[in-house]
């Protein structure tokens, strides 16, 4: 029972294959918050860069994880970290934050002009691929950007903060909460969760690069 009751979370740290054995079990509806209220920003959605529109309700109802802005420190630890589902913070960042990287902001004209190596994947040597190019963001935030290989591959670029986030380019710009020493979490409803876990990894990433802030214990 308690397998079939897990079974139903949305976003179960189970294979296909597995769930199938479960029946009778029918996944429940992932929830979905509403968005939190927003301060004023300075800048308008987007910062100036070319990105998709925001998501309605009903294109964020067919997301398969739980979408959650109101969360307490028992129900992060109880009902995902310790039962290993993944959840999306809505308002994790607001846009009156997101203006530090907006296109025309001061502390983005070195990064946005800052040229990376890239490939089809974040990390092309750890699956046997190759470097296909080298961009910047400028680079990126045309139209369609691809690599001059065979297959104008789509480039995903990472880069990693060398002398630790205060130091990057790219990541002194985000709010001081995700710039803390390891041992303070970003977000309070984490606190528990953070203290125990064994691993933490912090990603920052822009529209449709597949690796938006979020925060688990193991990679």
């Amino acid at each position: 029972k308690r397998l079939s009751a897990y079974a139903s979370l949305p976003g179960a740290a189970l294979a296909a294959a597995s769930i199938h054995k479960f029946a009778k079990t029918v996944r429940k509806t992932p929830l979905l918050d509403p968005a939190p209220a927003e301060e004023r920003a300075s800048c308008a959605e987007g910062g100036g860069w070319a990105v998709a529109p925001a998501l309605t309700d009903d294109e964020r109802r067919q997301c398969q994880i739980d979408q959650r802005s109101r969360l307490t420190e028992e129900e992060y630890y109880h009902e995902y970290y310790r039962t290993g589902r993944p959840v999306l913070i809505r308002g994790a960042m607001s846009l009156a934050q997101r203006c530090a990287f907006q296109r025309s902001a001061p502390g983005m004209q070195r990064p946005r002009s800052k040229r990376h190596s890239c490939g089809g994947t974040a990390y092309p040597n750890l699956t046997g691929q190759k470097i296909c190019g080298v961009f910047s963001m400028e680079d990126l935030n045309g139209a369609e950007p691809h690599c001059e290989d065979a297959g104008r591959t789509r480039p995903v670029c990472v880069t990693k903060p060398r002398n630790g986030v205060n130091e990057s380019d790219e990541f002194r710009n985000a709010p001081a909460c995700f710039r803390y020493e390891e041992e303070f979490p970003p977000m309070s409803f984490m606190s528990r969760a953070w203290r125990v876990a064994a691993a933490r990894q912090f990603f920052m990433g822009g529209d449709r690069s597949g690796a938006a802030f979020h925060f688990h214990g193991a990679a």
